[in-house]
This record gives C-alpha cells, sequence and structure tokens, in this order.
C-alpha cells in the first residue's frame, strides 16, 4: 500500500459501510467525482468508515476501480456520501466525525435533512412563505380528521423517507377516505375505508412524530400528468448557491411520485413548459430558478457548509413555483449535460474550501 501526504490529496468524499470488507456509497458517483477532480489537476480520495469504527482510504484508478491508499491524515475537506440515516447515527461515525471537525476538517452537507427540518427552515424566510404549502407534523391520530376537513386531497410524507418510498395520498369525502401509498416501485391502493379503518390503519403505521401532513398544490399538467420540476444547485459563496441544471420529471399515469425507480420519467424541461405555459415559459423558468436559489439558500445559512443541493418543487397553473423538498445528497442527473457540469462546480467548490483552509 501507498503512502501519501494529505496534501496530495486535498479533497475527499466521505462515506461508511456495514460490512468490513466492501466500501459504502455508490462507487460509480465516487469514479465520477474523482475523475471531475482529476481534470481540475487534485487528488481526490475516498474515506471509509469501518463497521468497528477503523478508516480506510481508497482513490479511484479511472477504469471504475479502487486501490487501498494510506494517508497520514483525512483531507481538511470531506464531501459527505454516507449513504443512509442509520450509518450516519452510528456511535462510532458520530464520533470520528467530531475529531475530525475539532482538529479543523470542514465536513459538507454533513447529514440527511428531515422534511420537518426543511419545512422549518423555509419558514423562517419570509420570501419563501408564498411558495410553502400547509404543511403539519402528524402527532396524533385525531389530527388527521381535523385536516381532511380542510383539504379533501393531501399527503402524509414520512418525516426521512427516501425515493417518494412511504408517501400516501389521501383523497377524503365526508367520512369515506381513499389511501395511495408508495411502495418501491408500485402503488398500494385502499378504497373507500370508513373513520374506524382509517384510523385503525393509522395507528398500524405509528405515525406519531414520523410523518407531516400537508396539503395537495393545483399543480399544473403535462399532457394529464402530474410533473415536479428537480432543480440542482451548487455552492458558489458561504450561503449562497447558483443553479446548475433543471430537469422534469413526470409522474406514471397512475403514480403518485415522480421518481424514476417508481416509473417516473425523464422529460425535456424547455418542452413541457413552452407546452404547458407557452410564451410565459421562461418566464416561469426563471422563476422557478429564483426561487430554488432562495431555497437552497436558506439551508445553507443553517448549521454547517454546504456545496450541493437539489430542490423539488411543482408548478401552479399560474406558473408559480411551490416548494417540495431538498435533497442533501443529490445522486446522479440522467441529463448528461447536467450531470457533467454538476461534478465540475462540485469539485471547485470542495477546492475552494480546502484552498481555504490552508
Amino acid at each position: 500500500m501507498t503512502h501519501h501526504a494529505v496534501s496530495d490529496w486535498p479533497i475527499g468524499i466521505l462515506t461508511a459501510s456495514v460490512h468490513p470488507d466492501r466500501m459504502g456509497g455508490n462507487q460509480a458517483n465516487f469514479q465520477r467525482i474523482a475523475r471531475a477532480a482529476r481534470e481540475r489537476g487534485a487528488g481526490c480520495v475516498v474515506v471509509n468508515i469501518l463497521p468497528d469504527g477503523m478508516v480506510r482510504c481508497h482513490v479511484a484508478d479511472g477504469a471504475g476501480a479502487f486501490s487501498p491508499v494510506r494517508l497520514s491524515a483525512v483531507p481538511r475537506v470531506l464531501y459527505n456520501r454516507i449513504p443512509t440515516r442509520a450509518l450516519e447515527r452510528k456511535a462510532h461515525v458520530r464520533q470520528l466525525l467530531r475529531e475530525w471537525e475539532r482538529a479543523g476538517v470542514v465536513i459538507t452537507n454533513p447529514g440527511f435533512l428531515s422534511k420537518l427540518d426543511i419545512h422549518k427552515r423555509w419558514s423562517g424566510q419570509e420570501a419563501l412563505r408564498p411558495r410553502l404549502l400547509v404543511t403539519e407534523e402528524w402527532r396524533t391520530v385525531g389530527q388527521l380528521r381535523g385536516f381532511s376537513a380542510r383539504y379533501s386531497r393531501f399527503y402524509a410524507k414520512p418525516v426521512d423517507g427516501k425515493a417518494g418510498v412511504g408517501i400516501m395520498r389521501v383523497e377524503c369525502a365526508g367520512d369515506s377516505y381513499t389511501v395511495h401509498e408508495q411502495k418501491k416501485g408500485r402503488v398500494v391502493r385502499l378504497d373507500r375505508l370508513s373513520w374506524p379503518e382509517m384510523e385503525g390503519y393509522a395507528r398500524r403505521k405509528n405515525i406519531s412524530g414520523r410523518y407531516l401532513l400537508q396539503q395537495e398544490a393545483p399543480t399544473a399538467q403535462y399532457r394529464d400528468r402530474r410533473f415536479d420540476l428537480r432543480l440542482l444547485l451548487h455552492r458558489t459563496a458561504p450561503a449562497s448557491f447558483t443553479v446548475t441544471g433543471m430537469g422534469v420529471r413526470l409522474a406514471p399515469p397512475a403514480g403518485i411520485t415522480t421518481h424514476v425507480p417508481n416509473g417516473g420519467q425523464i422529460v425535456d424541461v424547455r418542452r413541457v413548459l413552452r407546452e404547458v405555459f407557452g410564451r410565459s415559459a421562461d418566464t416561469v423558468a426563471k422563476e422557478a430558478q429564483g426561487t430554488a436559489i432562495l431555497a437552497a439558500n436558506a439551508i445553507a445559512q443553517g448549521a454547517g457548509t454546504w456545496t450541493e443541493l437539489s430542490i423539488d418543487m411543482g408548478l401552479l397553473s399560474s406558473g408559480e413555483p411551490c416548494l417540495f423538498e431538498a435533497n442533501a445528497k443529490p445522486m446522479k442527473f440522467d441529463e448528461s449535460l447536467i450531470e457533467r457540469e454538476a461534478k465540475r462546480r462540485l469539485t471547485g467548490a470542495l477546492l475552494a474550501l480546502a484552498q481555504a483552509r490552508r
């Protein structure tokens, strides 16, 4: 194993594993980040926290493989790509992160964001409040009845949800409830539940503190199907972001989310906006981007250092944006031009932080 000084590797990708002999996280994504760093003439190492609290470092070889490398210390800047909330919460992981931060290491994208945390950060910004949907933390089963009296269609979203799994869309007419629940790759429908049946269903879900209730937005549709905008943003200065790219995700005909693993479809954003909003398409796009920047900046003003975020939003029939959620660890954008520019800007932001730590 080759020994290197930490100066050879100014930035690192932080991950953790559940198996002692396997690297955690999305290795293909790590390769893309490392390639973008090499194009800038910089080294990038993967720092993997093992289940026993030890650390193993690897470098990408450019051909899809990783080789072990021994460093005198971890890089000055670590981009957090620990793949799950459960791993982030492990005591040995938290302990190492505290030690590194005390030693002056900057850990960007410091952790997953809950939907409740995101909503609180956005609610604190006056400019964003008109872009927010009515949202409540779901603490009691009885609360559901009051919410359904105000909104005949709404969503129940897991606070710590991922990729749309677990989201429920609820339609109510009087005391009759219809629930569509997003499982992995499929939707389960429960028709015409009475209130006692709905109450029992909610109790079995053990909802207290684990879900949000959110009104359904009357969003515009593209060819009779719902769509979301996904905007990817990167740090340009402390607590300041710029939009790197914007895409559309189209829901399947009977779907309740637009996530591609759940049947969502990628459609050209310019085509969608022009067909839906006509001559106002460019204005709608600019307003969406401006809202996304405000939303990302609001998150960056909180605790931690952020280099990359993605924002999901809908568009009302008027073209006004409404914010859905933010993603603390965006995955690969399927639009290749956006993805290439994303890695270029991400590594630029990480290297700028590393330079500032010298």
